[in-house]
């Protein structure tokens, strides 16, 4: 298959880690080490996705935290401008995004609905096969 006809659905990974807006900045530091993310969705009570979180809000958060003794919630530090991708979107065009300065993990979002994830390795995975 050639490149062009890639999409981010045959790439992206089905199984999504995510955290709830309510949840404490070191609590989510926990699942993203263990996750080994660099940062991930945040759902609402519905699991609908309102935000992302990344490591760099944490850390962040983390230090301004131990100054004030505090511990937020991640709807303190996330963004809540959710850049999301859509299972057709080509895979050149979200790697034409991904070489620019933006996230290395994007959420992948179908009719509202959270539907996968894609990383910046997903995507050097699909243009290798390529060459």
């Amino acid at each position: 298959m050639n490149v062009e006809a890639k999409t981010v659905a045959q790439y992206m990974l089905t199984t999504t880690k995510t955290v709830f807006a309510n949840q404490t900045v070191s609590e989510t530091v926990k699942h993203l080490l263990k996750w080994n993310l660099p940062g991930c969705a945040v759902v609402d009570e519905e699991h609908r996705p309102i935000g992302f979180v990344s490591e760099q809000d944490c850390l962040r958060q983390l230090l301004e935290g131990r100054y004030h003794q505090s511990d937020a919630l991640v709807s303190d530090v996330m963004s809540k401008t959710l850049l999301s991708v859509a299972p057709d979107m080509s895979i050149i065009e979200l790697a034409q995004m991904m070489a620019q300065p933006r996230p290395k993990i994007y959420p992948v979002i179908q009719n509202g609905k959270l539907v996968g994830e894609i990383r910046r390795s997903d995507v050097l995975r699909a243009l290798s096969e390529s060459r």
